[in-house]
């Protein structure tokens, strides 16, 4: 499971630079400060200029790598999109799996196909037997159902992250 946080900020509200404060110390609050975070300042079309968006935006204490946007007339959404999966993608860390899950433990087939990405699953007399990739933070879950045998620093198994194909 990857994640991160976008954190919109409407630039022309008076009180933007409040609201963001209290954002970032929510995060803070609910242990969430360790998670990467994309700040997009919204609304940044309503601003006078693009000479208006650098000076104006300082004022809210920004990030230096923020993306501006605007959600009304598109501008820094695709820049958005692509900073969003660079983010995932540097983020993920991934580990190749190969188990057989009992029929008794259908909950963690429906977890591997929600969290993972499945390569390959056959149904044999046993379980399911599936080879692919699972955020490496869960594959602790699937240990005990292990084809390959199993290893302190987990299954023995590769870690990469799944191609898009």
């Amino acid at each position: 499971e990857r994640s991160i946080l976008l954190h919109v900020v409407h630039v022309t509200h008076p009180s933007a630079a409040e609201q963001s404060d209290t954002v970032i110390e929510s995060l803070d609050d609910l242990k969430l400060d360790d998670r990467p975070v994309i700040t997009a300042p919204n609304k940044v079309d309503l601003l006078e200029s693009d000479n208006v968006v650098q000076p104006a935006l300082p004022v809210l204490d920004l990030p230096p790598d923020f993306v501006p946007i605007s959600a009304m007339t598109g501008q820094g959404l695709d820049e958005l999109l692509e900073r969003i999966d660079e983010t995932l993608s540097a983020t993920a860390s991934y580990t190749y799996l190969e188990v057989c899950i009992p029929y008794t433990n259908a909950d963690l087939v429906d977890v591997f196909h929600r969290l993972g990405q499945v390569e390959d699953e056959v149904y044999r007399e046993n379980g399911t037997l599936i080879t692919g990739f699972v955020p490496s933070r869960f594959a602790e879950r699937f240990r005990e159902f292990a084809l390959e045998p199993v290893e302190a620093d987990g299954f023995g198994a590769r870690e990469s992250v799944p191609s898009d194909e």
